[in-house]
């Protein structure tokens, strides 16, 4: 089916101090959403939130602390990125072939709403505008979709850090390690180790993936990229109840340099399905 440009036209509180809500029509499938935000820097608008709504729950799909958190981790994995445009990608570019990217386009039948809502900063005069891509209809239970996932940790200071608050399940494709003096991270998964690089060996790595990365700046974070190959199959599976596994235990080590914020945040992008996302966290423990 051709792929529709279309504005999106429900936006209600676009004002200063307000709780700004877009709202795309759901039915068919998105591949990706635009939200022009004029009078607004990307780090004056926060508290990012996509809400799946079915007829008897809200679920939260992706969060992000701010515009630029968002903007950055497009940047890192070479979306298209435009000043005064904030940008959600569903259908994943990186991937390796078109099926792979289309398998996370955002389905949305079945679904009674989906929102997009974030914070206004006071004392601002925005002017928001949105617009996206969609193409035939899917029911939200068909396809992969990114849920995005923020911890913050405070107390840490330079040397080893550990962290052991990832939530064990599904798969992961990425674990963005937020902090100004990030030098190095070692991931540990049961007995083995799944990731332990520093900084030059990580963007090396990451710069040589199949659609090329763009590492953060040096005071910006780090990250643990597993959809480097941009197949599926090579992230990393915290729990496969065909094959009867299931991790138990992670321990992500990080550590800081000198001066680091003592505050690190962990943004984990994992690689769900609506069946799983309704599912109760108790039952991945």
């Amino acid at each position: 089916m051709t792929r529709i440009r279309e504005d999106i036209q429900i936006i209600e509180n676009a004002t200063a101090g307000q709780r700004c809500i877009v709202r795309p029509i759901t039915g068919r499938t998105w591949l990706d959403w635009h939200i022009e935000h004029g009078g607004l820097t990307l780090a004056q608008i926060t508290n990012i939130k996509v809400l799946l709504v079915s007829a008897n729950r809200t679920l939260t799909l992706q969060e992000y602390k701010d515009g630029a958190e968002l903007d950055e981790i497009n940047k890192r994995y070479g979306r298209k990125t435009e000043a005064g445009t904030l940008s959600f990608y569903f259908r994943r570019p990186e991937m390796e072939t078109e099926m792979e990217r289309m398998a996370y386009a955002l389905g949305t039948g079945g679904l009674s709403m989906v929102r997009v809502e974030f914070d206004i900063a006071s004392g601002t005069t925005p002017v928001i505008k949105a617009w996206g891509k969609k193409t035939a209809e899917r029911p939200v239970q068909l396809g992969y979709l990114t849920q995005v996932v923020a911890h913050n940790s405070g107390g840490n200071a330079e040397g080893d850090n550990h962290f052991d608050s990832i939530d064990l399940r599904d798969r992961i494709a990425a674990i963005h390690i937020k902090n100004d003096k990030v030098l190095k991270a070692e991931l540990r998964v049961d007995d083995a180790i799944a990731f332990n690089l520093d900084r030059a060996r990580a963007d090396f790595d990451q710069e040589g993936a199949v659609v090329p990365r763009v590492p953060y700046a040096a005071d910006k974070g780090f990250c643990l990229d597993f959809l480097q190959a941009g197949v599926t199959d090579e992230t990393l599976v915290m729990r496969d109840d065909k094959k009867g596994y299931r991790v138990r235990q992670m321990r992500l080590t990080t550590t800081l340099g000198a001066s680091a914020n003592s505050t690190v945040r962990y943004v984990t992008e994992y690689i769900t399905s609506w069946n799983d996302l309704v599912r109760p966290a108790a039952q991945f423990a």
